[in-house]
This record gives structure tokens, C-alpha cells and sequence, in this order.
């Protein structure tokens, strides 16, 4: 279990709505837009941000998002296991905190 780099290309799905979320991504080069269930972008992503991390931090089985690369370049996937070993090593209000900004964020982009 570690973190990989990979090689996106524009048109590339990195994800679905409903998916697992079994990783999250750091974006080194390239762009990416996040789509709602009607394919409405959400967020757009660019180089040195992360994204895919909220469904992860708030427990949740399934992507609310799609992540689409609309240009091509190069992210690090790091998969889920990874952040949810970080989230033990701090205090429950901290981990506490941060799984509830994951649901408002997940909230805030659904309606």
C-alpha cells in the first residue's frame, strides 16, 4: 500500500458517482473538473491540489462526484488506507472535525 504516480490523459474518467472511494489524488500537472449527477462542474482542479479525499474522510462507500481530466498530465493516487491510517494517529475532535467539514463539503456540492 503506497501512493503511485499516474499518467492522466484529457476525456479520462478517473471516477464515477457511485464509485468506492478506494484513493485520493494530488494533481501534479494537468486539470480536472468535478461533475454532480447532472454533469454540472462543481469544482475545477488544478496542479498541487488534492481532490477525492472528502467521501474518504466522511466514511462514505460511494463518490458524489464524477472526476473527469480535462487536460492531460500526471497525479499521485493515494489509496484510502493511507489517509484512514493518518486520521488514527490524531484525536478523535480533530478526526471528528474533519469527518464533519467532509460531510458539509459533500452537502454543499449535492444540493
Amino acid at each position: 500500500m503506497s501512493a503511485e504516480i499516474i499518467t492522466i490523459v484529457s476525456g479520462q474518467t478517473l471516477y464515477k458517482k457511485g464509485d468506492n472511494p478506494r484513493s485520493c489524488f494530488i494533481l501534479q500537472k494537468g486539470s480536472v473538473h468535478l461533475l454532480n449527477e447532472k454533469g454540472e462542474k462543481v469544482a475545477g482542479v488544478g496542479p498541487n491540489m488534492i481532490f477525492g479525499e472528502i467521501e474518504i474522510f466522511a466514511n462514505l462507500n460511494y463518490r458524489s462526484t464524477a472526476a473527469i481530466c480535462v487536460t492531460s498530465g500526471s497525479a499521485v493516487s493515494v489509496p484510502a488506507e493511507i489517509l484512514d491510517n493518518k486520521l488514527k494517529n490524531i484525536s478523535k475532535y480533530e478526526a471528528l472535525l474533519i469527518k464533519e467539514f467532509a460531510k458539509n463539503s459533500i452537502n454543499r456540492i449535492s444540493n
